[in-house]
């Protein structure tokens, strides 16, 4: 079914439409939001909030982006909005995968992203030392690297749903990966 067809059923209040949609998107509004929040709990919260808010605004879909983008958008905006609110800026410990690889001419995609599990000690010590690093990035350019790397969207999407243009998000993610790589140098010679 098309972002069309799904928007129809949902104005014509068709009965399984709205579950359709948090089907198709949930994972994604999830993932993104603990991305950019400190629990995963809050990014399940914001993911209840931003399907509420689709239920609430779908009317005022403009259509000039696409349906997976103005969700991005909601979530990426209700995460900012919960952390203003908590004065909290932390991030996921996931993205430690992401710098190991960000030198890599793959995108980042390198195949061994397996995290650790054997060394737990480490591996919160990396974690704890990761969260500082990102919390320590403005704004931008934590939402561009986020939806970059976690969730792997190409820079015209993360363009349109940070509304900025794709040279800005490209000049974003690597001055987000050049200060990552600084903050965390001196840590990484430990290992």
């Amino acid at each position: 079914m098309t972002d069309e067809e799904l928007i129809k059923k949902l104005l014509a209040n068709e009965r399984d439409a709205f579950r359709e949609l948090v089907n198709l998107y949930q994972d994604r509004v999830v993932r993104t939001a603990a991305g950019l929040l400190p629990t995963y709990q809050d990014a399940e919260d914001i993911a209840q909030e931003v399907f509420v808010e689709i239920y609430r605004s779908l009317h005022a879909f403009r259509h000039d982006a696409r349906l997976s983008t103005w969700i991005y958008r909601i979530t990426v905006n209700k995460a900012i909005n919960l952390q203003k609110r908590n004065k909290r800026k932390q991030w996921i410990t996931s993205l430690e995968s992401w710098f190991h690889s960000a030198g890599n001419d793959d995108g980042g995609r390198d195949s061994d992203r397996s995290y650790q599990a054997d060394h737990p000690i480490q591996n919160a010590e990396t974690a704890r030392v990761l969260d500082q690093a990102l919390n320590a990035l403005p704004d931008k350019q934590r939402i561009a690297f986020t939806l970059h790397k976690v969730e792997g969207l190409p820079h015209r999407e993360i363009a349109d749903i940070m509304q900025v243009s794709i040279p800005s998000v490209e000049s974003l993610i690597f001055r987000a990966r050049v200060n990552l790589q600084k903050s965390l140098a001196g840590y990484y010679k430990l290992y």
